[in-house]
């Protein structure tokens, strides 16, 4: 298994993915990634897990936000995580 971060390239491979689970809402596709960063100008980190032969198997949509005086913080969007391996 691997896991890289997801570039713009990468978009149709995470939108058909997120296509073949019928739970994932319209907030899991890659487009978001964009909205965030626009509209929240926050930066973004979306990771997609590959197997051997390179068949996504999960991802996840992740931003970060600092707060005041704070550390940045890492969250994952809400339904940012799908994934069809438990490794």
């Amino acid at each position: 298994m691997t896991i890289h971060l997801a570039i713009d390239a990468d978009r149709n491979t995470w939108n058909t993915y997120i296509d073949s689970h019928s739970e994932a809402p319209p907030l899991a596709r890659y487009e978001w990634r964009h909205i965030l960063e626009r509209a929240y100008r926050v930066p973004t980190y979306f990771f997609i897990a590959e197997d051997e032969r390179g068949g996504v198997k999960g991802v996840c949509a992740t931003y970060v936000t600092k707060p005041w005086g704070g550390r940045p913080i890492l969250y994952s969007m809400r339904f940012g995580l799908l994934a069809d391996d438990d490794a």
